[in-house]
């Protein structure tokens, strides 16, 4: 098995853009994004979603891929277990295909290839960004082939909602932000998760979730050092981070549609 692991952070730009390029894999014939499997690794237990009741637990969170899979590993705090009821959603090694030699490749790093960062590494959340901060260049293509950088962004305010498919909140969600469009048109509306276009389209078509959809997009989560999600991030005209808001509930949501209707007349 081919692997990804964490190496050296002052590296991590460089790697985070290798990864964007090659960590999809692609059909030498068509061209098309092969399935790519997800679960959640925590203490060596295996999990088709990331647990929300663990938010409090976790000490760090890291993206692999492996051939043919997709995996957020998750280490919790020291002295922190899973509870009964956690436990009771973990899936059976033996219900994954060669589940024992994922498990062993991922404790041992065997054949390391390519590279990912833990999220809540101190020098990530030293470096990542900040309200008040700008947003620097980057580059990225959403589902419909539109390119999104730093230039396209300007001059409206845009909202950044970071979200993958294992998330219930997210999904939940997704029909108030619909209505954030309607009631601010002028605004980018961006999503923003490290799940595949292929993985997300149920998802964003039956809900639906209308925002423009940067999928397997890495550097975004690295830039600003997001570990819970869903996180929603308000850049203003000028691309100046306004609110950093993480999770999501009535009362977050209001806050965040009045402070986006602020920042579209400013």
């Amino acid at each position: 098995m081919r692997i990804q692991y964490k190496m050296n952070l002052y590296n991590s730009l460089f790697m985070f853009l290798l990864f964007l390029c090659l960590g999809t894999p692609l059909s030498a014939q068509t061209g098309k994004t092969a399935e790519v499997e997800t679960w959640t690794l925590i203490n060596n237990y295996f999990f088709r979603t990331y647990p929300e009741s663990i938010k409090d637990k976790v000490h760090s969170i890291s993206f692999v891929a492996v051939d043919g899979k997709r995996i957020m590993v998750v280490n919790l705090k020291s002295g922190e277990i899973l509870s009964e009821e956690e436990m009771s959603h973990a899936v059976s090694i033996n219900e994954i295909p060669d589940g024992h030699d994922l498990l062993e490749t991922l404790k041992l790093g065997h054949e390391p290839s390519k590279v990912v960062v833990a999220m809540s590494d101190p020098f990530t959340k030293a470096s990542a960004l900040k309200v008040g901060e700008g947003i620097p260049e980057f580059s990225a293509t959403d589902t419909k082939g539109i390119l999104w950088n730093k230039e396209s962004i300007l001059g409206k305010p845009t909202v950044l909602n970071f979200w993958y498919i294992g998330c219930a909140p997210c999904i939940r969600e997704m029909p108030d932000l619909n209505e954030w469009m309607e009631e601010v048109p002028e605004v980018n509306y961006l999503s923003v998760t490290w799940n595949t276009a292929q993985q997300i389209e149920s998802i964003v078509t039956q809900t639906p979730f209308l925002f423009h959809h940067l999928t397997d997009n890495l550097f975004l989560f690295q830039l600003f050092a997001v570990q819970i999600t869903p996180t929603t991030i308000l850049l203003d005209k000028v691309g100046t981070i306004r609110e950093i808001v993480v999770g999501t509930s009535d009362e977050k949501r209001a806050h965040l549609l009045s402070q986006i209707k602020r920042l579209a007349i400013e």
